[in-house]
């Protein structure tokens, strides 16, 4: 593991916001909460030290180990969301003309094989 660290290679999650991510630690936070509310043999003093103590390490884990479009946490701005409506378009226009280069080669290929089926039957 530490050779992988010395190579330079980035072993971060990359996500597209800051925004969601936040929302998500939220919900984690609310289900420690749920968790240390379980717990009748500790007092309700030690349940707030032990949930702060635990979405601290919680979101400095996360943070440590997420990219957002590449960059660290501390260097993105809190409202950060990638642009999802360029995201996609991006991704239709990839599609689009994955399937314009389809429907220019498989005709092609399947008049081929009718070919071929075509002077095997004449064979047969």
């Amino acid at each position: 593991m530490e050779a992988d660290r010395e190579s330079g290679a980035d072993f971060r999650v990359n996500v597209k916001s800051k925004k969601h991510v936040r929302e998500q630690l939220e919900k984690y936070k609310d289900l420690f909460k749920k968790l240390l509310d379980g717990q009748c043999h500790i007092s309700e003093e030690d349940k707030a030290k032990l949930l702060q103590e635990m979405v601290v390490n919680s979101e400095f884990t996360v943070q440590e180990n997420l990219v957002i479009a590449g960059l660290s946490w501390d260097e993105v701005s809190e409202d950060y969301c990638e642009d999802y409506d360029s995201t996609i378009n991006d991704i239709l226009d990839e599609k689009t003309v994955e399937t314009a280069c389809k429907r220019n080669s498989y005709p092609k290929q399947i008049r081929n094989q009718i070919n071929i089926q075509e002077i095997l039957c004449a064979y047969s």
